[in-house]
């Protein structure tokens, strides 16, 4: 989601008395609600972020096949 999604949201979440559902658009232009009750974690979605998931991923994963044995079996 957006900032300005987010920043919206956690103000609804903030409130004494916060609605049962919350009404968005998700990054797909999608119409999404949600029970307020079930929310566990707001946060906002950049393609940077992202991409520095998937570098971080790969890494992790080269790390991982480096320091594997050779009689272990390839995934």
């Amino acid at each position: 989601m957006t900032a300005d999604t987010a920043r919206r949201i956690g103000a609804l979440l903030d409130r004494r008395w916060p609605p049962r559902w919350i009404k968005f658009v998700d990054h797909t232009g999608a119409r999404t609600w949600v029970r307020t009750r079930i929310v566990e974690c707001v946060h906002e979605s950049t393609e940077a972020q992202r991409s520095r998931e998937r570098a971080f991923r790969r890494a992790c994963k080269r790390e991982a096949k480096a320091e594997r044995r050779w009689d272990e079996a390839e995934d």
